[in-house]
């Protein structure tokens, strides 16, 4: 729709082009040769944009949408297929080595059985869920981190799913900037903090030495719940006197 309103456009400034220039042409009484070129050319110029107009518009992907309202959970069932860590995968780290082996076994168990559930139904949030918590056991990170933003895309209204990858991403992946991108997206989610959303971004910016928006968090925290007396202890630990 807005390359035929771009063509319609166009079409009418062209017009008025032809307009002036035979004008000009009549008064300065030039030779019909050149009236001929210019109706030519303006023939031709408008069988391409007849053409243009008549084609089809590219077709949107069918993973390209909106994202829900806030506040909507609903399943997202146009998600691409997981092209993240292979969910058996627990890692390499030096961790597991020092592991009981009965613990990674059945923890392997667990991840051997969650693939197989997500073959099935690759939009079981759930089940991404417990693939992420299962690869953070053994110090998988990434593995971690790419069940998680697979979660993301199909429920992207869960707090817990932001709460989680701002977790990963501030204290183990070391990568502020997302950490404070999703602890802000898991607030948008979680206005009512019944998640303990602003509790969890106060403390990051508290951790990283932000004080004016730990502050700021806090403040909101009592104002959802003037009796939260945690958000009243960290205050007074940064020097605020209620």
């Amino acid at each position: 729709m807005a390359r035929r309103i771009i063509l319609f456009e166009f079409i009418e400034n062209y017009i008025c082009f032809l307009k002036s220039k035979l004008l000009c042409l009549i008064i300065m009484k030039k030779s019909l040769g050149i009236y001929f070129l210019i109706g030519g050319l303006a023939i031709f110029v408008l069988v391409i944009i007849i053409k243009a107009l008549s084609s089809p518009e590219p077709a949107q992907s069918p993973f390209t949408q909106a994202p829900p309202p806030l506040g909507v959970n609903a399943p997202n069932v146009n998600v691409p297929p997981y092209a993240g860590e292979a969910i058996p995968i627990i890692g390499t780290d030096p961790i597991i080595s020092e592991l009981p082996e009965e613990a990674v076994e059945r923890q392997k168990g667990f991840l051997a059985e969650l693939a197989a559930t997500l073959a099935e139904n690759q939009i079981d949030y759930d089940g991404w869920i417990a693939v992420g918590i299962h690869k953070k056991f053994f110090n998988n990170y990434i593995g971690a981190r790419d069940a998680w933003e697979y979660a993301k895309l199909i429920e992207p209204n869960q707090p817990k799913t932001y709460l989680n990858l701002g977790n990963l991403y501030a204290y183990y992946l070391r990568d502020l900037r997302l950490a404070e991108e999703n602890f802000l997206a898991a607030t948008q989610r979680d206005i009512s903090n019944s998640s303990g959303s602003y509790h969890t971004i106060a403390n990051f910016y508290r951790d990283f030495d932000n004080r004016e928006k730990a502050i700021h968090f806090y403040r909101k925290i009592l104002a959802i719940d003037p009796n939260d007396q945690a958000a009243k202890v960290e205050l007074g630990r940064l020097g605020v006197i209620l």
